[in-house]
């Protein structure tokens, strides 16, 4: 390693700057997280819910409810939990690693994430490779959500 401990220092303080000022510029506890639903403020309009909301994070111009899950894994899972379905659309986004892309994004229905239901971990978990594979229920808006993501990123 060429960096020595002393050298962390600034890029510590820098990253933990950098970590807050997004979970407050977010209002989220996570940056991932707080990412995650300023897309779906975007794509669908609307307001944030309130803080402590369960089941959405977004209530859409149209009035529709929004749950937004963020995920950055090599094969990444969307875990919904079973009291918390009370979302018209799930908007699934999978970026990537370094948050400067989106490799994909797709929306589901509460009944489409029914079909996922997992009793070991009580939870509905639909995973990247049902999302990649379509079919009823799963909406493919990829393009649509990279396309706004590199305006936002300037990438």
């Amino acid at each position: 390693m060429a960096e020595t401990v002393t050298d962390l220092g600034p890029l510590v303080r820098d990253y933990v700057r950098s970590h807050k000022a997004l979970c407050s510029l977010l209002r989220s506890p996570t940056p991932l997280g707080g990412l995650g639903e300023w897309i779906a403020l975007k794509r669908y309009g609307g307001t944030l819910a309130r803080k402590g909301c369960k089941g959405y994070d977004v209530v859409a111009a149209d009035a529709r409810l929004i749950q937004a899950k963020a995920r950055t894994a090599d094969s990444p899972q969307f875990e919904h939990e079973q009291d918390a379905l009370k979302f018209d659309v799930s908007l699934c986004l999978w970026f990537e690693r370094d948050l400067m892309a989106i490799r994909g994004a797709w929306e589901l229905r509460p009944e489409t994430v029914e079909r996922f239901f997992e009793a070991r971990k009580n939870q509905y978990i639909p995973r990247i490779a049902h999302l990649r594979r379509g079919g009823a229920g799963i909406l493919d808006v990829s393009a649509d959500v990279q396309r706004l993501w590199k305006e936002a990123v300037g990438s």
